[in-house]
């Protein structure tokens, strides 16, 4: 191993700038490696006891992060990944088996020019935002988890022409926005400079987090464009964030070496003997006060943690109680998904929605005043039709963004108590969804994913009502009620509607399209999408308030 002895922490941190593309990959790789070795005087960043709020954002961000990993559906081995890199030695034995594989499969100079542009660039990101997490791990191990995103994001991108292509850019760009090594070690750890790196920290995490969703799956990165903030909207106001925090720091960090100085001035101003004797009787008030204050702190936190935790376990007990008399049979979500996914579709690759012309439709209904309502119908001729394959992927790509992610799949239909009909539930074999099943589907995955609504709306949501639902008109108003309660984004997904069945002689176009348009049309945080194999009724056609789509891919023969 090389004797790093002769070399200074300024030797190893300087930077050639990320745009140092020229150089090869394992220069950048070798520069990481030595800065794993070298930390910031951590001990000055956190005091206990005294540290109390400073760093609350970026706890925060990492209690996210880690909520949206469980619900990305991680491989092993992605989950591997992320659970043992936490350090980053760790961070840099991925970066070295991925770019080994890398050199083995490009062969073609452009293609090995853009490999190469990338893993410097983030080599360099590493390399800065590592600083920031070493600064933060004294008051809680969370923030490794940032080092296992790392890694993620990096084995999504690299040897991947295109995705490196579109981010290479910006991990340059905000690398040469994050300070060095040497920044952290020179500057006067004041309250107000914790607390702004707390929100440096907050907003890469927060990126990175984004990034790996955005590129893991190519497919739902387009829908992500498509329907929520496109990526390069997302990495704009990044860069801006970070632009302005970075300057409120130089900023702090030119006052706190001003008042660094002033202080030491009037010490040796000062009598010495009574500076110091009044000094030492401070620092034990201080002790002591800050003991005090840790106590109460913790002592605090426990009661409001022990309450948050009573309000969501009798929350989620009354919820579940709920859904026992909404629909007694009816299983989580999460199951009816995995369930629809095992049933494998056949269809050839020009027929998917990423490849017949969906994007585009979806890019103009999103990106214009649009009505909440889009009706997007498609057959495949003797093959399966593409629009369930879109559904699924569009309900796993929108599960872990920052919405209420709905969905009722029309097409396995309900099997089951469906706390109206006299059928025996018993009975094995799926009965088609009616109307009045499809709203109370609805409300009930509202209360599973939900349940503190239960708190918010006891007038509505209790045994005597939800028990007594047995009217498809009495349920719809109660999900309008719900839905004025959510204060988020709520995007509903309806696949092949055309699996429904009538509800006491009405069909969906006089009974539940009618009444989805009306909730839909009242509620602006409401977008639903309605998926099936035809159009839609024709007297819905000219309805301005629902948007339309049709796609057949069917091959035709003369």
């Amino acid at each position: 191993m090389e004797d790093l002895s002769s070399e200074t922490n300024d030797d190893i941190i300087k930077s050639e700038g990320a745009q140092g593309s020229s150089s090869a990959p394992e220069e950048a790789l070798r520069r990481l490696r030595r800065a794993g070795s070298f930390s910031t005087a951590n001990s000055v960043w956190y005091t206990s006891g005294a540290d109390i709020n400073f760093y609350t954002r970026a706890r925060r961000s990492c209690e996210i992060s880690r909520q949206k990993t469980r619900e990305w559906h991680l491989a092993k081995h992605e989950e591997d990944l992320l659970q043992k890199t936490v350090r980053l030695e760790a961070v840099l034995e991925c970066l070295l088996q991925t770019q080994e594989l890398a050199s083995i499969q490009q062969n073609r100079s452009r293609a090995w020019k853009a490999t190469t542009d990338f893993t410097n660039a983030f080599c360099e990101f590493s390399l800065r935002f590592s600083t920031i997490v070493k600064i933060l791990l004294p008051q809680s191990p969370e923030y490794t988890m940032s080092y296992g995103l790392l890694a993620l994001l990096f084995k999504a991108v690299v040897n991947k022409k295109e995705k490196e292509e579109s981010i290479t850019d910006f991990v340059i760009e905000l690398s040469n926005n994050l300070p060095m090594l040497e920044f952290y070690q020179n500057v006067f750890p004041t309250n107000a400079v914790k607390s702004t790196i707390a929100e440096i920290f907050a907003e890469v995490n927060d990126v990175v987090t984004y990034a790996v969703s955005y590129y893991r799956t190519s497919r739902f990165g387009k829908l992500m464009d498509v329907l929520l903030e496109t990526k390069e909207d997302r990495f704009s106001t990044c860069k801006t964030t970070i632009a302005g925090l970075v300057l409120r720091l130089n900023v702090l960090k030119d006052v706190g070496h001003i008042a660094q100085q002033a202080d030491i001035k009037e010490v040796v101003e000062a009598s010495g003997a009574v500076i110091t004797r009044f000094y030492e009787n401070f620092e034990l008030s201080t002790a002591a006060l800050s003991g005090s204050v840790l106590f109460l702190t913790e002592q605090l936190q426990s009661v409001q943690k022990t309450s948050q935790d009573l309000v969501i376990f009798h929350s989620t007990i009354h919820a579940h109680t709920l859904l026992h008399h909404l629909l007694p049979t009816l299983p989580p979500s999460n199951e009816l998904l995995t369930k629809s996914l095992s049933q494998k579709s056949h269809m050839s690759q020009k027929d998917r929605w990423e490849n017949n012309g969906l994007l585009t439709h979806l890019l103009n209904w999103s990106s214009l005043h649009r009505p909440n309502l889009l009706w997007i119908a498609g057959q495949s001729g003797n093959q399966d039709s593409w629009v369930t394959d879109f559904s699924h992927d569009l309900i796993r790509a929108m599960e872990s963004q920052d919405i209420l992610m709905l969905f009722v799949l029309c097409r396995n239909g309900f099997d089951g108590d469906d706390g109206v009909s006299d059928e025996d539930s018993s009975v094995d074999g799926e009965r088609p969804i009616t109307s009045l099943v499809l709203v109370k589907m609805i409300i009930a995955q509202i209360l599973e994913k939900r349940s503190d609504l239960v708190i918010k709306l006891p007038g509505v949501l209790n045994e005597r009502t939800v028990g007594n639902l047995r009217s498809f008109g009495k349920a719809c108003e109660l999900l309008k009620t719900i839905l004025a309660e959510v204060k988020e984004h709520v995007l509903l997904v309806i696949d092949r509607i055309d699996g429904c069945a009538d509800h006491e002689g009405s069909g969906i176009d006089e009974e539940l399209l009618p009444r989805l348009v009306e909730i839909a049309e009242g509620e602006e945080e409401l977008d639903v999408i309605v998926t099936s194999l035809y159009v839609a009724p024709e007297d819905m056609l000219e309805d301005e308030r629902i948007s339309h789509v049709w796609i057949g891919t069917a091959r035709r023969t003369f």
